[in-house]
């Protein structure tokens, strides 16, 4: 309900349920600086006062302190509020409550306290009022602050400043969240993959994550409480530091330097110019200072977006990415900036914009940087490709001359025949020896990346799985005090607020929301353990690059194996384990967890790929001890089975009977090398329409040695 009178100027509280904001009869004195607050409400507010005409006054930035005053109307049947400033980055404030002109009250927050000094526990400033029904509140407010500041008054109760709060903190907890995952995602590929850009961009994020902190006021309040000095000037640290970063971060992404020198001059400047206003900032020149950050962010942003522009033009790749990306988060910038300068209202939308621009941003830029790895492992291949033709080249080469070799040979002796015999031996030899190396050096560079994978992956997963539990006992803290509340609602609330809070608790459905967070823990804790149990299998895995002969557990390798093959069985094969009791086995153990790959693989395609397939697939592992120090591992499954003819060609090089490009027939040839140089036996049994079986004998002992290919 609305009083009739239009023209009063009081701020009118129509009820004790909901905050209301002071967006009429503010009045601002921008020359009363040196008086005091008994001398300021004598000036006449006809010649002294200013009347705010915005819905949030807006004071720009001043040197001297700012007087600003206004009146509150209690119009409820409640006599308990809070009068609220949301704007956290103030130097000084003192609020004063009067009431016919009668002083009352006053709370002083100055910037030489530390935060566990403040009345209120909030980064927000609050301060308390208690008019009784149709009494008027006269409060005066008097600020000081080195930068731009916005006055965003509200009055309500305790209750609906908290529920507003932690609306707004969800989100910020969403946000932070966010930029996080991106910060160490992007750290996790600096490691693996040592790109210069990376580390820019990782000190871009952790300095937009310490913006952010400072601007809402979360840094001050939880991460430099007892700092007050710091807090003063991180807003300008921060603020200065952000620019430079991302300067820096848009010259190595865009490769300024190399294509466009004069403009990558210009870039520096930015940097310097950023430098400056922390420097003026540490000598307290906090006005130049803001002044610089402001303009580098404003002027900035719209060159490097031109710079963007002209790269994408000239079809750089990577530029077409980042202008994307900028011109979303330049987007944020400027409605962030025209609402600090009254350009735009203020608003939850228009005060959330440069968080929401910047996590797409963020996002955005680190696909950019992923089709950056895209390109790189395309160049990588092309170069692959290119030395495969130089091979092929080479092959064939040595095939004409061994064929004209052979012409001339038959030419001649006996003996030059026997000789031309040796040398095609020794040609072969070189091929296979040629391919082996090959093929080592692609597993042991695939050991080392997945090494290097789950190494990263397994710090993250296991501060989720060690939190999930804190996580469910905090939730059951809050929701047992939730209960309390409910339990305590006929003590402490009227039948009106008991009815409200039943009403609200129908329409939140409680009931289903603890049911949902259950699912919700119970969901995160399975996936956390499922990407342990991921982690374990690649770390076993990983094996291929070790080069001694070591004693491992045979069944290890077979279920890091069976792990990494899990997705391509899903649903379609069953895996059956008869596990004897084995010692552990000297071999080299990387190389035996390539043998069970590609024989375990080759049944899971064969059993894929029958048609009309009525039963499941299954593939069954028997491993059991030999006599004299040997030990027997069977891999069958009941696939298409191999035919006579083919099955004694099996472990020929490039010998498949795969579609061209599905196979190089290398897999069973490398599977039998690797067995041969452990001194074992493998054997295959198989039988058309029956499946197949191999038999893989080794010895417990090896000889202490080094992997000779």
């Amino acid at each position: 309900m609305i009083l009739s009178a239009q023209d009063v100027e009081d701020v009118l509280i129509m009820s004790s349920d909901e905050s209301v904001p002071i967006d009429k009869g503010v009045y601002i004195n921008k020359s009363a600086s040196d008086l005091s607050i008994f001398e300021v409400i004598k000036l006449p507010i006809d010649q002294n006062w200013e009347r705010a005409t915005n819905k949030v006054p807006n004071i720009g930035v001043n040197k001297t302190p700012v007087w600003v005053k206004f009146d509150i109307k209690n119009l409820s049947d409640k006599n308990e509020f809070l009068l609220e400033l949301a704007y956290p980055n103030i130097d000084n404030i003192t609020f004063y409550k009067f009431k016919d002109n009668q002083f009352v009250d006053s709370l002083q927050i100055t910037e030489f306290q530390g935060f566990k000094q403040r009345y209120f526990d909030h980064h927000n400033f609050y301060f308390p009022l208690s008019p009784k029904y149709g009494e008027t509140v006269n409060v005066f407010v008097k600020i000081s602050n080195g930068g731009q500041t916005l006055l965003p008054f509200e009055v309500g109760s305790l209750k609906n400043f908290v529920q507003k709060n932690t609306t707004k903190d969800i989100f910020n907890g969403v946000y932070f969240g966010i930029i996080a995952a991106m910060f160490f995602y992007n750290l996790f590929l600096f490691f693996t993959i040592k790109e210069k850009i990376y580390l820019y961009y990782i000190f871009y994020l952790l300095i937009m994550i310490g913006t952010q902190l400072t601007l809402q006021g979360y840094g001050f309040r939880f991460i430099w409480p007892e700092s007050p000095g710091f807090a003063k000037i991180s807003v300008y640290l921060f603020g200065s530091l952000s620019g430079i970063t991302v300067v820096m971060f848009v010259r190595e992404f865009l490769q300024t330097k190399a294509i466009i020198p004069f403009i990558d001059k210009i870039l520096i400047g930015l940097v310097l110019l950023d430098s400056s206003a922390l420097v003026f900032a540490m000598l307290s020149q906090y006005e130049i200072s803001y002044k610089i950050i402001d303009f580098v962010a404003g002027a900035g942003s719209f060159f490097v977006l031109g710079v963007a522009i002209y790269l994408a033009k000239k079809g750089v790749h990577s530029a077409k990415f980042f202008l994307l990306a900028w011109s979303i988060f330049l987007v944020s910038i400027l409605i962030y900036v025209m609402k600090n300068y009254d350009l735009l209202p203020f608003s939850i939308h228009s005060n959330i914009v440069l968080q929401v621009g910047s996590a797409l941003e963020v996002i955005l830029l680190s696909f950019a940087l992923a089709d950056k790895i895209n390109i790189l492992k395309q160049e990588k291949e092309r170069s692959q490709i290119e030395m495969l033709e130089a091979l092929k080249e080479n092959e064939r080469i040595i095939k004409r001359q061994n064929e004209l070799l052979e012409s001339k040979v038959k030419e001649r002796t006996v003996d030059l025949e026997k000789a031309n015999d040796d040398l095609s031996t020794a040609i072969k030899d070189l091929k296979d020896a040629q391919t082996q190396l090959v093929d080592a050096e692609k597993m042991a560079s695939l050991g080392q990346l997945t090494a290097g994978i789950a190494h990263e992956i397994n710090n993250p997963i296991n501060f989720v799985s060690s939190n999930v539990s804190p996580l469910r006992r905090d939730i059951d803290d809050l929701l047992s005090l939730l209960n309390l509340y409910e339990s305590k609602a006929g003590v402490f609330f009227d039948n009106a607020a008991q009815e409200e809070i039943k009403k609200a608790r129908q329409e939140m459905d409680i009931d289903y929301v603890k049911e949902e967070i259950e699912l919700l823990l119970r969901g995160m804790q399975d996936g956390a353990s499922r990407t342990v149990e991921i982690v374990k299998g690649l770390k076993l895995f990983s094996r291929v690059d070790e080069q001694d002969v070591k004693k491992v557990d045979i069944h290890e390798g077979i279920d890091s194996t069976l792990i990494l093959l899990n997705s391509s069985m899903k649903d379609m094969i069953d895996v059956q384990k008869d596990y004897g009791s084995l010692p552990l086995i000297e071999c080299f153990p990387g190389k035996l967890n390539q043998v069970f790959m590609n024989i375990i693989s080759n049944s899971v395609q064969a059993i894929a790929n029958v048609p009309d397939r009525t039963e499941r697939g299954l593939i069954h592992i028997t491993t059991t001890t030999l006599a004299e120090n040997y030990i027997s591992i069977s891999i069958k499954d009941n696939g298409p089975g191999i035919p006579e003819e083919v099955k004694y060609k099996i472990f020929e090089p490039f010998f498949t009977t795969k579609a061209v490009g599905e196979g190089t027939g290398l897999g069973l040839s490398i599977v039998y090398k690797i067995i041969e140089s452990h001194k074992g036996e493998i054997k295959v049994k198989s039988q058309v329409g029956k499946g197949s079986e191999f038999i893989i004998t080794l010895p417990i002992f090896q000889e202490q040695r080094k992997v000779a290919y």
